[in-house]
């Protein structure tokens, strides 16, 4: 089984693939930068969600805490 802080890992190095793939594309295709950036907005904008809703339980428990 694999260990907790291996799957961090993991997990973490698998969301640098779509960045990766968004400047490489822009390296390779600059023609399509406009579709490339407007993709890569969106994308940063789903993991901006994730990560609020990642901390949203977090924050609902200190605040009842108070």
């Amino acid at each position: 089984m694999i260990s907790v802080e291996r799957l961090a890992i993991l997990v973490g190095a698998a969301g640098l693939i779509p960045f990766l793939a968004g400047v490489i594309g822009l390296l390779l295709m600059p023609e399509h930068a406009g579709w490339l950036i407007s993709w890569f907005h969106i994308y940063s904008a789903g993991i901006l969600a994730f990560m609020a809703g990642v901390y949203w339980p977090v924050a609902m428990q200190l605040a009842k805490r108070c």
